[in-house]
């Protein structure tokens, strides 16, 4: 019974191990790609341009959205 506990373990372990080592593969391949993708880019002040807009516009809308969600609409 002690071991087949540990056989069990031995399992979960390497299945963790291997879960980690496809996901920093994939991270490097990510990673990769996205680099190829910026040095393709042209315009790259218009990108960083629409970026920084659309970071902009998410910060005003969260504002937005905590005002309205504080008014109170119904009175108890």
């Amino acid at each position: 019974m002690v071991l087949s506990q540990s056989r069990r373990c031995s399992l979960q372990m390497r299945a963790s191990s291997s879960e980690e080592t496809s996901t920093s593969v994939y991270t490097g391949e990510l990673i990769s790609d996205l680099k190829e993708k910026w040095h393709a880019v042209e315009n790259k002040s218009t990108v960083l341009l629409y970026g920084g807009g659309a970071i902009v516009a998410v910060w005003l809308s969260s504002i937005v959205v905590g005002a309205v969600y504080s008014v109170p609409l119904v009175t108890y």
